[in-house]
Parts: C-alpha cells; structure tokens; sequence
C-alpha cells in the first residue's frame, strides 16, 4: 500500500472556490455592463436634445426682429415692449422623445460693440429632461433692424 495515491478529478472545495470566484468576475461584469448602458441611454438623450435645441434655435432666428416681438407679444398677453420686456414659452413635451421638453424665451437685451449700445432680442432654447435638469441650451442674439 502507496502513502501517497496520485488521484484524479477536483475535490468539493476546489470546486466552490471556482463557482465564488466566478460569479464575483460575473457581477463585476454585470455591473460594467450596466453602467456603460446606462451611459450610452444618457448620451443619446443629450444628443437628441441638442439636435432638437439647434432646429428650434434655427427656426427662431429664421424671424425678423419685428416678428420676434410679435412672438413675445402673443406669449405674453399681447403686451412687449423694449427695453424690459422679457417672455418665456410654456414647456412643452416633444412628441417621440421620452422624459424631454422644449422651453424657449425671448428677453430685450442692451449689448455693448465698442462702447455703442446696440438693441437686441436675446434667444435662449432649453430642452430639459423630466427631472428639469437641462440636456441642452443655445443662446442667440437678434439686433434691432434685422
């Protein structure tokens, strides 16, 4: 009789140690997984407000500064007049875009080129998400006599 037997296979031990340390490896991946969709969604969002922020900062500078004041008029009972006047449009949720809302406002605005006061109409488009945190916003200006 040999003291020491060559045998072959994996005792019960060997075998639990392996399953523990493949399932931490499988959670941590898990995990990866997770957090790089929940990224990729986020980034998509911020894409698509932006792209939908740029269309309608492009449809508004596509009016003239009187048609413009008209718009701030008609958000605002009828009554915009400059230099205080300031306005805001209701946000409103976009069709096909889960959890985002437009929100534009036109604000009379005073800018200074070279010590020279020029009027203008200052644009801001905000596309925010249901939680009202801003994905996107762009600024414009429009001066008097465009």
């Amino acid at each position: 009789m040999r003291l020491w037997r060559c045998e072959e296979g994996v005792t019960l031990l060997e075998v639990v140690l392996s399953v523990a340390i493949l399932s931490i490896v499988g959670l941590s991946f898990t995990n990866l997984l997770s957090s790089g969709f929940t990224a990729s969604v986020q980034s998509g969002r911020t894409s698509q407000g932006a792209v939908l922020a740029q269309e309608k900062m492009e449809v508004l500078r596509a009016h003239t500064y009187g048609e413009l004041l008209q718009m701030g008029a008609a958000l605002n009972g009828g009554v915009f007049s400059c230099p205080t006047a300031a306005v805001s449009s209701i946000p409103a949720a976009i069709s096909g875009f889960d959890s985002l809302e437009l929100n534009y406002s036109i604000t009379c605005y005073l800018l200074h080129f070279d010590g020279y006061p020029v009027q203008a109409l200052r644009l801001e488009v905000v596309v925010r998400q249901e939680e009202g945190r801003p994905v996107a916003r762009f600024i414009s200006f429009i001066p008097k006599g465009s």
